[in-house]
């Protein structure tokens, strides 16, 4: 019979040092995550933050959940996130996934959004008859440099054999292409930083994120001082989902108006050559915007840039790239969290809201 456990900020800390935590044939959660959410400034000390589905005296799966609010007309809504959903193997087919699924909304009161699901999870949560989809993202993905050593043995396996090849063939593409790219790259002055310094928290203050989530300096530190991503060559293979990269960074990008005053600020990650524009904060020119983004990509020799901006999606598109690819992210919503908004209720999403700007 499988029983839920629930977790919160304190029995959290208790259970990843406890020594069941390190017995556990596959891990809920890992060690750095788990400090990140007992962090976390929008979490209340008796919120849910994971919940266990165990099967005698073993771990049978697990749901994380990401507290945070909405805001809409000067009110706030605590809601949660769903961050990961995992059955074991070896226990699918007694509907866990659900049982799951359906304490998660418990705890939050059927308030609960999602994105970037799997397409089997996404056709779980439609069966559920507990969610209604609400505004997508829509970006692109743009590709600078080539990278097929990584991209094709993802996509077939028969590539794993030619890894010497494909690096031979990507050194000669960028060989060519990027010098050509960097001649088309404008010459624009920023600065750039991997922690918000003093003057970029004053900045985030005075321009917080004016949508569905107001980001603001508390969420911002929270996120830079405690990733879920560390920079590693070890893998935990106990932690299924992400948890470790060769690279793995966050970047502040300033730009100055002519009176050297900083007018926006653009915050990325950066992930084995993957970056993402997860926020931009202030009113500065987005087709400005575009060209020292796309200098910095160029300069750093960066593979690939993820943007669901549109206003800077509208430039960028514009400048060289190798090739480019729309995206989509769907988001998902329990009709009750919808009922609770009101039918006027505008969903204003970035590309960094969610647990997004932590992978």
């Amino acid at each position: 019979m499988i029983s839920l456990e629930r977790y919160n900020k304190e029995s959290l800390a208790k259970l990843i040092n406890s020594h069941r935590f390190d017995s556990f044939s596959f891990k809920p959660i890992s060690h750095h995550r788990a400090v990140s959410h007992i962090h976390n400034p929008r979490a209340a000390d008796d919120d849910t933050l994971l919940i266990l589905a165990i099967d005698g005296d073993k771990l049978a799966g697990y749901i994380g959940i990401l507290p945070d609010f909405i805001f809409y007309r000067n009110q706030k809504t605590k809601i949660g996130w769903l961050s990961t959903l995992f059955v074991h193997p070896d226990f699918r087919g007694k509907r866990i996934a659900q049982q799951l699924l359906a304490e998660a909304c418990s705890q939050y009161e059927d308030k609960i959004l999602i994105t970037e699901f799997t397409p089997e999870a996404e056709s779980m949560y439609v069966k559920s008859n507990r969610f209604e989809y609400v505004k997508s993202l829509k970006g692109y993905t743009y590709h600078y440099r080539a990278n097929l050593t990584k991209i094709l043995p993802q996509k077939k396996t028969f590539w794993e054999k030619y890894t010497s090849l494909l690096k031979g063939l990507d050194s000669t593409i960028n060989l060519f292409t990027t010098p050509v790219l960097r001649l088309f790259t404008s010459k624009k002055k920023y600065k750039v930083t991997n922690k918000p310094d003093a003057e970029s928290l004053d900045f985030i203050a005075k321009n917080q994120l004016n949508n569905s989530f107001h980001r603001n300096t508390d969420e911002i530190s929270w996120i830079v001082n405690y990733p879920w991503i560390l920079n590693s060559n070890l893998n935990d293979g106990k932690y299924l989902f992400s948890s470790f990269a060769k690279e793995f960074k966050y970047v502040f990008i300033k730009m100055y108006d002519e009176k050297d005053i900083l007018s926006s600020l653009m915050m990325l990650t950066v992930r084995d050559q993957q970056a993402k524009l997860q926020y931009k904060f202030g009113d500065y020119d987005n087709k400005v915007c575009a060209e020292i983004l796309h200098q910095f990509i160029i300069k750093n020799k960066i593979n690939s840039l993820i943007c669901y901006d549109e206003t800077i999606n509208f430039r960028l598109k514009k400048e060289p790239a190798l090739y480019k690819k729309t995206r989509i992210r769907k988001y998902q919503m329990t009709k009750s969290l919808k009922v609770a908004l009101g039918n006027d209720f505008r969903f204003e999403v970035f590309g960094g809201d969610g647990d997004c700007v932590f992978t």
